[in-house]
């Protein structure tokens, strides 16, 4: 059978080149994990058998291997140098060789195969360096050899997506020949993006969905690669001669541009995600969408790709409707991509990292002692942008630390990522949105958002221009903020992607007290004061705090009667659901709170808060009371206890109306014994009435803690608590599933996942080498 290098010879036009002689693929794109694997299933085509990717052991290097029935072995090593020169690969190549000689037992036999373009006097030169090991010339693989093993097994090149998409693609021709303009930098953004690329294996199912239905809608959770697996797609399409049109806002922009005799591909990323926040996908345009995606069904030239976030694709009814109407078949359509494997988190790491600077200056081998890297793949804190964060920052990092250190600092403190974003790549919309969305204590519906950067910008001057927060909140999502609707919510809302935002914010605003001061000034809701109170006004130097605290109490007046846009919120926790719309009462507090920790005075606040007190204890006389455990606190804060007091904490015994409540006037007559002048038997008798009625149905006791609470009130009170119903109600609560049981803590490891480990740690045993 002829060598490989002779089949080269022989099949020359084979291998295909440019005008000017050079291979057309690129290699460029893959980590020397990438060029293994490519290498290992070359091999397998060519003869047949099964190579693995194997570590030797500590510095004794990573190869492919073979083990014959007969226990002979067959090593294989890869060298990913295409831009090195010659010597610098005879170097490592001399290296290897004294690495072989250590290996017991010796192999049977050895082969190299590097991305280099090789010479013959190349390979007789690396064949004298790795001698006894090599002893023929044809044991020497190089660019040429690939090249034609690549064309002789396309399945092989179509399976490595990196090199397939790069290759055939060939993006540099394709930017720098000006063809189409238009979507120029989504082009960029695809040579970018290449080499950090991680096949999930989606991009073949999604290739084929693709070409066999003409239009594709990609969803999935926020940083699953959407628009990564949408652009691959795009790179694919403009291989085979398509023009890619990108639509940002609106799909008549597709409209404008289609020609059903030209090859097109259109790509629509997050074509709900930002409409469907702020309520103006309307029925006119779900129509005219349905039938661009029925245009391309219906044309051989035509292919159009969608991208949605998974929640907000299940809000958007009329937008079905308007499919189904239109007749096109959403479940044919729909891709939905699932949340990344470790094994994957880790190849999203290993990439970002191999292709950084800090390779070539040999800052990696800290991630390698002791299966470092893994608290890396397996903190709370990863994700994939963070990563690319990561691997940013480090570059800039002190000489002192190693990549590790810098590594898990970022992700233990991820507010430092933050600042170079905030102030370096947003807008002055963005900017605000994100100090507004920090100072919430939960999600914020688009709807209640508005007005509040409405107000903040008008206060600095700006007018804020139509369509203003649709373009903001695309810009930010999934970067500093994320969207996500639940059941507990009305609608769509976004957060924070992490904490450490708003710890992020806190810093800036003290660090530009103006800024601070404005956004006080302006607040809209009053559940922005608590975090602006802690975040801000506390943390404040003493020149800035009396300007915050009494913008602050100004704030506190003018909003403490303004509830939230949207209305009721809802937010889960293991064991119930909680209200999470400020009560009066709370409101109240709050506001007492603020006025003991003034530093200086404040006359008119003292004034505003004396009437709100009063227009409190008088709701509580009337039996309206929002929060029974706050206005007992409040009420027993008062030094001298009058009439009034005394028929407000009595009134509340009669208010009573859950657990909660009840739970907090047994622990006032054991805490604040005097505060509730009501006669004992009165309670227990009221006590008892209401809860004979829950036992009867008890939904609202929430579990057995609940109960045994009540039944010590009862205890306490004198009520019988031996009765049939009290066990009735009891065996009924036991038999309900434990909640707790099936808490499902984030990122959980499946037995697939700890099966990878293995995986895992060959991809990193080659930052041991460098």
């Amino acid at each position: 059978m002829p060598s490989a290098s002779e089949l080269v010879r022989k099949d020359r036009a084979c291998i295909g080149t440019s005008a000017a002689g050079t291979v057309l693929r690129n290699y460029r794109n893959l980590s020397d994990h990438d060029f293994e694997l490519l290498v290992a299933d070359l091999l397998r085509a060519e003869s047949g058998h099964q190579y693995e990717v194997f570590a030797r052991g500590p510095d004794l290097g990573v190869d492919l291997r073979r083990l014959d029935a007969d226990e002979r072995l067959h090593i294989v090593q890869c060298k990913q140098m295409a831009d090195s020169t010659f010597p610098q690969l005879n170097a490592a190549a001399r290296s290897e060789a004294a690495k072989v000689a250590r290996l017991l037992p010796s192999p049977d036999s050895y082969r190299l195969v590097t991305s280099r373009r090789l010479t013959a006097g190349n390979k007789h030169t690396l064949r004298a360096t790795l001698s006894p090991w090599i002893a023929r010339d044809d044991q020497i693989l190089g660019e040429d050899d690939l090249e034609l093993l690549l064309n002789q097994h396309p399945e092989v090149e179509r399976a490595h997506l990196k090199l397939w998409l790069s290759s055939r693609a060939q993006l540099e021709q394709v930017i720098h020949s000006g063809t189409w303009q238009r979507s120029r930098a989504l082009l960029e953004d695809i040579r970018r993006d290449l080499p950090l690329l991680v096949d999930t294996g989606a991009f073949n199912t999604a290739h084929d969905r693709l070409n066999t239905e003409r239009v594709l809608v990609i969803s999935g959770p926020p940083g699953i690669g959407k628009t990564t697996l949408a652009r691959m797609l795009v790179a694919d399409a403009v291989a085979a001669g398509y023009e890619p049109v990108e639509l940002s806002s609106d799909v008549s922009e597709g409209f404008e541009v289609l020609d059903t005799t030209r090859k097109q591909i259109f790509v629509y990323d997050d074509f709900l995600g930002s409409n469907f926040l702020h309520s103006r996908l309307t029925k006119n345009e779900d129509r005219r969408l349905a039938s661009f995606m029925r245009s391309c069904r219906a044309s051989a030239n035509s292919l159009f790709i969608l991208t949605t976030r998974e929640h907000i694709l299940n809000q958007a009814l009329s937008w079905y409707e308007a499919l189904d109407a239109a007749e096109v078949p959403i479940h044919t359509l729909l891709l939905e991509l699932s949340a990344y494997t470790r094994y994957e988190r880790a190849q999203i790491l290993y990439n970002h990292l191999w292709f950084s600077p800090l390779r070539a200056r040999g800052e990696l081998t800290s991630l390698v002692a002791d299966s470092a890297y893994l608290r890396i793949v397996d903190h709370p804190n990863y994700t994939p942008r963070l990563i690319e964060h990561i691997a940013r920052a480090t570059e800039e990092s002190a000489e002192q630390e190693t990549t590790l250190d810098r590594a898990i600092e970022l992700l233990d403190h991820p507010d430092r990522i933050w600042a170079h974003a905030f102030e370096h790549e947003l807008d002055a919309d963005c900017r605000d949105i994100v100090l507004l969305v920090s100072s919430f204590p939960y999600s914020v519906h688009p709807s209640e958002l508005e007005p509040a950067l409405q107000r903040l910008a008008t206060s600095r001057g700006r007018e804020l221009a139509h369509g203003a927060l649709h373009s903001a909140l695309r810009v930010l999502d999934d970067a500093f903020l994320e969207s996500h609707k639940d059941e507990y919510a009305p609608a769509v809302s976004v957060s924070l992607i992490n904490p450490s935002v708003a710890d992020f914010a806190a810093s800036w605003l003290r660090q530009n007290p103006r800024d601070a001061l404005l956004l006080i000034n302006e607040t809209t809701y009053f559940e922005q004061l608590d975090w602006l109170r802690a975040a801000v006004m506390l943390a404040a130097e003493p020149a800035q705090r009396v300007a915050l605290e009494s913008a602050l109490c100004a704030a506190i007046v003018r909003c403490f009667s303004i509830h939230p846009a949207d209305g009721e919120r809802f937010r889960p926790n293991r064991r119930a659901v909680h209200f999470w719309r400020i009560s009066p009462e709370v409101r109240v507090q709050f506001a007492v709170m603020v006025g003991r920790e003034l530093s200086t005075p404040n006359p008119t606040y003292d004034t505003w808060l004396k009437q709100m007190w009063q227009a409190a204890v008088k709701r509580w006389q009337s039996g309206t009371v929002g929060d029974m455990e706050v206005a007992l606190e409040l009420l027993a804060e008062v030094p001298e206890r009058d009439r009034e007091i005394a028929a407000a904490a009595d009134a509340l015994v009669y208010a009573a109306d859950s657990a909660d409540d009840w739970r907090s006037i047994g622990d006032c007559l054991e805490d604040e014994p005097g505060l509730i002048t009501t006669p004992r038997e009165t309670i227990a008798a009221l006590f008892e009435t209401w809860v004979n009625y829950k036992l009867m149905v008890p939904d609202e006791i929430l579990d057995e803690d609940v109960f045994a609470e009540l039944e010590t009130l009862a205890e306490d009170l004198g009520v019988d608590c031996s009765g049939s119903l009290w066990a009735e109600a009891h065996d009924e609560i036991l038999r309900r599933p434990d909640i707790e049981d099936t808490y499902i803590p984030p990122h959980p490891m499946t037995r697939t996942e700890q099966s990878d480990a293995a995986r895992i740690d060959v991809l990193f045993a080659h930052f041991d080498l460098l």
